[in-house]
């Protein structure tokens, strides 16, 4: 399960959502409450927090004070803008209700004094949430009617649920990617992966947690922050659409006609079409034509699109559509049926009347781009990367905002069109704003884009150049790669792990159960490193051999309810059982973590613990250690001469939730996606330098075998395999040359 909502109930549960986030936000954030570049400008680097994104946290009746005080403040030390908090499973009875509503009285008390707004989702259970992955299409047809709602009834902002996002990978790069495709399809709010109180209510709901359970929590504030500062932009000003499709009702077969109507939309997207959503009751209520536009709700358009499954229209339909024609309007059929394109009208006195037909169009048709593209917009890219490059506008009183991001998994370069006579660039991972190169023609700009895979960008395009922003990033030499003094040193940070399944051995008195973990031991293992940690949060009697084994005080791993039992004196050379009493129900629903100075070997279809080995670049499940899950560090020294110029590390292939840089034993900041690079100017010292990149993995809850992810490093065609640096990183000395505008 993935915790993403049913389709069919996506737009409306966003919409809810959206306006319950409006009525939380309490300085009005939203469109309009920012209309020109200078305001955006001015909060850029330090956003509202009202514009952090919201943790979706899942709650047991049981959870203590203590705890929930522990999370909170890890989720507003990591830049999270509000709590939607939701119970596990549904409350029954008056206990439980006064039990939740002393829970989240003290939420909300805690949340307050941090700043962060809280959202008690109390009648929607996580486990009455439908957790099936929507189609990628019925998902985009979702967002978009969603958002072209919002847009139209002025609901601001408009929420993106990442949880949603078909196929989203648990990393860094699949959160941006996700994060990227919301804001493009019009979302300017975001609630991040589902978060658990405990890692065991994760586990049974074969959910990951975003929280504090991953090895990478602490990694995860810069990317909150840019989310943050992506949200804050996208919010200023009002969307651009110059069309309004229609959507079909949904026939018998309402799976099969939204799939094709997805199919449409992404031809739409293959052409940078710009437009909204809207249904035939909808359009048929709400719409009027002024000026020459069709307005709808709040949004006018210039071009109204009937796509291929349009049935026969409503009579009222039909009007409004003659009417926008007669004035000027644009309407675009795509049915490929002329004769039946709109049904004939009828006069007050029932008689039949001429009617101004749609244009029949197909994709197919040799100027189809132009009639889909805006008359000031423009996007000029290869033909293999036509709908991999997704976008969106804001229209700003003093110019407009693009969103761009790259979804293929090659780099994209081409050519944006748009109004403007200066072009700025906003940097949601530092929060600076610089100068963007560009070429005027006229009153159009044109800017030259250049996005690896992963990659977005965002730049206000000004309408006048009065901003006085005369920083611009420098343009470098090609550089050279500097050598290392030393041999990669390759060292994990913790100790290893190894999830053993359990089996239930035999009855035990009410209301216990008792489980046996069977495993085997080399005689050269240091077992003085041995811990062990049962996945249950319920009170545990554990022994190992026969011998009781007692909790160590004050210490827990992957989750703070877990306990940790040093087992090394209780283990032995060889066969070894350890047994647990709990009175959890379920034996099945907890397992065995052994952690310790060990590699594993594959024994038949089980494992066993070898002596630790040398290990080197590739996947660590290859090298013994198929279920660790936090980080290896990959070490050189570098000699580093003063007045040395930029200097840049580049990562080879490599596989993991994120790669964390270190210079010296200090974080120079982290790299999560193509083209894996990161700018160390400035943090050396002359002479012997510590390079250290981190690189952590990705765990199936809080702990199993390694995420199967696509590979993040820059070669496309590298097999896939557990998380590690499949080759050496270097670094790459370069020198500015003349900065261009």
């Amino acid at each position: 399960m993935s915790g993403c909502i049913k389709p069919a109930c996506l737009a409306a549960l966003l919409l809810f959502i959206s306006l319950i986030f409006q009525g939380c936000s309490s300085d009005g954030s939203g469109s309009g409450s920012m209309d020109s570049f200078r305001q955006v400008e001015k909060q850029f680097t330090h956003p509202s927090r009202n514009f952090g994104p919201w943790i979706k946290w899942v709650l047991k009746p049981s959870a203590v004070q203590e705890e929930i005080d522990f999370q909170i403040n890890e989720f507003a030390e990591k830049g999270a803008g509000g709590l939607m908090v939701v119970p596990f499973e549904p409350l029954s009875g008056a206990a439980s209700d006064s039990v939740w509503d002393r829970i989240t009285s003290r939420i909300r008390m805690r949340a307050d004094s941090m700043g962060m707004r809280s959202l008690f989702l109390k009648d929607r259970a996580f486990t009455s949430w439908e957790t099936e992955q929507s189609e990628p299409r019925v998902w985009k047809v979702g967002m978009r009617r969603a958002a072209g709602d919002a847009n139209r009834q002025e609901l601001f902002p408009v929420s993106g649920d990442m949880n949603a996002v078909p196929g989203m990978a648990w990393t860094f790069a699949g959160f941006k990617a996700a994060a990227d495709r919301l804001f493009c399809l019009g979302a300017n709010s975001l609630s991040l992966p589902w978060s658990f109180y405990s890692a065991g209510t994760s586990q049974a709901s074969d959910c990951r947690s975003f929280s504090y359970h991953e090895s990478w929590w602490d990694l995860c504030r810069p990317l909150i922050d840019a989310f943050s500062r992506t949200c804050m932009a996208l919010s200023a000003g009002t969307s651009v659409s110059h069309f309004l499709v229609i959507e079909p009702q949904p026939d018998s077969s309402a799976s099969r006609s939204q799939l094709r109507f997805g199919a449409f939309l992404d031809s739409l997207d293959r052409m940078h079409a710009e437009y909204d959503l809207i249904g035939e009751t909808a359009l048929e209520k709400t719409a009027r034509i002024w000026h020459g536009k069709l307005t709808a709700g709040a949004c006018a358009y210039s071009a109204l699109i009937l796509p291929p499954d349009m049935p026969r229209l409503r009579p009222a339909v039909n009007r409004l559509i003659e009417t926008f024609i007669r004035d000027g309007g644009t309407v675009l059929s795509f049915r490929g049926r002329p004769e039946e394109s709109v049904a004939e009208t009828e006069n007050s006195r029932g008689e039949k009347t001429d009617f101004a037909h749609p244009e029949q169009v197909a994709f197919s048709d040799s100027g189809i781009a132009r009639k889909l593209a805006s008359p000031d917009f423009s996007i000029s890219v290869s033909d293999s990367c036509r709908g991999r490059l997704m976008h969106c506008r804001r229209q700003l009183t003093d110019g407009q905002l693009l969103f761009l991001s790259n979804m293929s998994g090659h780099e994209v370069r081409g050519t944006v069109r748009v109004p403007g006579q200066a072009a700025y660039v906003l940097k949601p991972w530092d929060g600076s704003v610089k100068q963007y190169p560009f070429r005027i023609s006229g009153d159009l700009m044109s800017l030259k884009i250049q996005l690896p895979p992963g990659n977005s960008l965002l730049v206000f395009c000004a309408a006048v150049d009065t901003f006085g922003i005369h920083t611009a990033d420098p343009e470098y030499t090609d550089g050279r790669i500097l050598k290392p003094d030393d041999r990669l040193s390759i060292l994990p940070v913790y100790y290893n792990a190894w999830k053993i399944p359990g089996s239930r051995s035999r009855s035990a008195p009410e209301p216990f159960t008792h489980t046996d973990f069977v495993f085997t031991c080399h005689p050269q293992v240091d077992r003085s490193s041995l811990m062990a940690v049962l996945t249950c949060s319920d009170p545990c009697s554990v022994s190992v051999n026969g011998s009781h084994a007692a909790p160590m005080p004050d210490a827990w791993l992957m989750d703070r309810d877990y306990s940790v039992y040093d087992i090394g004196a209780l283990t032995r050379a060889g066969e070894n059982s350890l047994s647990a009493w709990t009175s959890q129900k379920d034996p099945d629903s907890y397992a065995l973590i052994l952690y310790g100075d060990f590699m594993l070997i594959r024994s038949g279809e089980t494992w066993r613990m070898g002596p630790p080995r040398a290990l080197k670049p590739g996947p660590w499940a290859d090298q013994g250690m198929p279920f660790y899950t936090d980080a290896v560090s990959y070490m050189h020294v570098f000699t580093i001469q003063e007045g040395s110029g930029n200097v840049r590390i580049r990562l080879g292939p490599w596989r993991g939730a994120v790669a964390e840089i270190l210079v010296n034993d200090l974080q120079a900041g982290i790299v999560g996606w193509p083209p894996c690079t990161l700018d160390l100017t400035g943090r050396f010292r002359e002479g012997a330098n510590y390079i250290e990149v981190r690189i952590y993995g990705s765990a199936a809850g809080p702990c199993g075998p390694p995420d199967d992810a696509p590979l993040s490093g820059e070669d496309p065609d590298f097999n896939p395999g557990a998380s590690g640096l499949y080759r050496d990183f270097t670094l790459i000395e370069r020198h500015a040359a003349d900065a261009v505008r």
